[in-house]
């Protein structure tokens, strides 16, 4: 009875989605903005990445950054389900969020920011 209890298990491990054991990250650059003017979500350069491991996913971040052409990209967010990243028009302040789901990872972003004028720059989610 044990073991095929363990082989049960074992078996249904394998039928898990992949994405369900993935780790995601956000990396960003908002050093973008030139004379001083505010940086907009639109202006936030980023780069999303997935791995086996939370390194992994934020090396994979980074890269993809830097792959889409920006220069001073930094990890500001690691998660297992989804992540967002948001900027204030208005002081530049930012804000970061996880979740469950998208929408819980930008509504934790906006609140972290702090201000009514946050907009979510990026968000992902591992599945």
């Amino acid at each position: 009875m044990r073991r095929s209890l363990i082989a049960s298990l074992a078996a249904l491990t394998l039928l898990l989605p992949q994405a369900a054991l993935a780790n995601g990250a956000i990396a960003i650059d908002d050093n973008v903005a030139t004379d001083g003017e505010a940086v907009t979500a639109n202006d936030v350069g980023y780069g999303t990445g997935f791995g086996d491991s939370k390194s992994a996913a934020e090396a994979d971040a980074v890269k993809n950054c830097q792959d889409a052409g920006n220069t001073s990209c930094r990890v500001v967010v690691s998660f297992k389900a989804c992540g967002a990243y948001a900027v204030s028009t208005n002081s530049g302040k930012r804000g970061k969020g996880i979740g469950d789901t998208e929408d819980a990872a930008k509504a934790a972003a906006i609140k972290d920011c702090g201000e009514s004028r946050c907009t979510v720059a990026v968000s992902d989610c591992d599945n």
